[in-house]
């Protein structure tokens, strides 16, 4: 047995049933090749804009922030404006990602940016996102990426 199979029987023994038989199998497959439209929350379906408005309004619910920038060369002075803001110390930690390494970071000479894993004691990460989750306020962060 491999370790797939062991857990799959153990998750059809929790819902007290055996293997889907020939008809079943077929049956699920078909709807794995077609798969419908999931809910949407009446709430999301609305324009892009909403959308974001409802984001940064969830995210604020949850102290988090944001600063809108025209660009990504705008980035390294926002985020030099928040360290200074909160009284944080002008150093930063970024997680690999080529989009975040294409930002100019030495247009802000006081700011410190070192590359890899930030550690426990380290105040702030800089980390891309994957998505943004309007109706929640979330963002969704890709592993290993």
């Amino acid at each position: 047995m491999t370790a797939r199979s062991d857990i799959l029987g153990g998750i059809r023994r929790s819902l007290g049933r055996g293997e889907l038989d020939r008809k079943e199998r077929a049956k699920l497959a078909a709807r794995l090749r077609a798969p419908e439209r999931n809910i949407v929350p009446a709430r999301s379906d609305v324009p892009a804009a909403e959308r974001v408005a409802m984001f940064l309004d969830y995210l604020g619910r949850v102290d988090g922030t944001s600063e809108r920038v025209p660009t990504l060369e705008d980035v390294p002075k926002a985020l030099t404006k928040y360290l200074a803001a909160e009284n944080l110390p002008p150093q930063v930690v970024m997680a690999p990602d080529a989009r975040l390494t294409a930002i100019p970071w030495a247009t802000q000479p006081l700011l410190e940016v070192r590359h890899g894993e930030a550690a426990l004691d380290e105040p702030v990460g800089v980390t891309g996102a994957f998505v943004a989750i309007a109706e929640t306020g979330s963002l969704l962060m890709l592993s290993g990426a």
